[in-house]
């Protein structure tokens, strides 16, 4: 998980210098490491969109869709967006 938290936090850094395609190959990474976490999906499928990958972004959200599904309880709690 560590490595992961490190990408995506590069991925936040990218972000903020306004290098989406960076960020975009950062949070690739992240999810590669923690393919669970929905939080990275959800900022993958945002930078998708922010580009223009309409179709990629649609199976990150399909992602977060099965994630939501396999964990309920967390997604009441807010832990899922």
């Amino acid at each position: 998980p560590i490595l992961a938290n490190l990408a995506h936090g590069r991925t936040l850094s990218w972000v903020a210098l306004g290098d989406a395609n960076r960020a975009i190959s950062w949070e690739e990474e992240a999810v590669r490491l923690m393919p669970n976490k929905p939080e990275y999906w959800t900022m993958l499928a945002d930078l998708y969109d922010r580009q223009g990958r309409h179709d990629a972004a649609e199976r990150a959200r399909e992602r977060i869709y099965s994630l939501r599904q396999a964990d309920p309880p967390r997604a009441e709690q807010g832990g899922l967006r």
